[in-house]
């Protein structure tokens, strides 16, 4: 996947959210069943292909020493200060 469709897939899932959280605050008799279902599909969709997406590009190298790291990684420097907070 393009990485400048990140931002576009993200932009469709808060847009689908928001759309079901507004069926959500109808009167139960007043939903419609099949949009809040077809919504519920494309948004759970949309998380799968992010989520892919995501993974594949977790890692990053160091343009100065090429030394690969995981995005969201934490060094042993930060987890010795958190236990010793």
């Amino acid at each position: 996947m393009n990485h400048a469709y990140d931002a576009v897939f993200e932009q469709k899932a808060e847009k689908v959210k928001k759309s079901i959280r507004k069926q959500l605050a109808l009167p139960k008799k007043e939903r419609d069943k099949n949009l809040l279902k077809t919504r519920l599909k494309e948004l759970k969709r949309l998380k799968s292909v992010l989520k892919s997406y995501k993974k594949e590009h977790s890692e990053v190298t160091c343009p100065h020493c090429n030394q690969t790291f995981e995005l969201g990684e934490k060094s042993k420097e930060d987890t010795t200060i958190s236990q010793n907070e």
